[in-house]
């Protein structure tokens, strides 16, 4: 198919804008965060899982969590056993988003 072949170059792209996002991120001094526990992830690492995707799309999702803590004080730990993590899906459609950020409680699909 036509849309597979471009998608390379979609994750270049994505890629690419991601480094030139992640290294303003320095640039920014004051923090926003909601207080409370509830919002945390215990041990501060922050779980999460690949769900679908080939080899490449699970590769951009390793590299782009990397640049996160690479330029920030977020740590993140591949669990496939918790029931309280980050999922990346790989959907077809047209939205890629959270709806909020931090801790929810169960799965949390980006």
């Amino acid at each position: 198919m036509a849309g597979e072949k471009s998608a390379p170059h979609f994750f270049t792209i994505t890629e690419r804008f991601s480094r030139t996002k992640m290294s303003n991120l320095n640039l920014r001094r004051k923090r926003q965060v909601i207080a409370g526990q509830v919002y945390e992830w215990p041990s501060n690492l922050v779980p999460f899982q690949i769900w679908g995707g080939d080899a490449n799309f699970q590769s951009l999702i390793r590299r782009g969590i990397k640049m996160w803590e690479e330029a920030t004080c977020l740590r993140f730990s591949e669990n496939l056993q918790s029931t309280d993590a980050i999922r990346y899906v790989l959907e077809r459609g047209d939205s890629c988003f959270t709806e909020y950020i931090g801790r929810n409680g169960g799965f949390q699909d980006i």
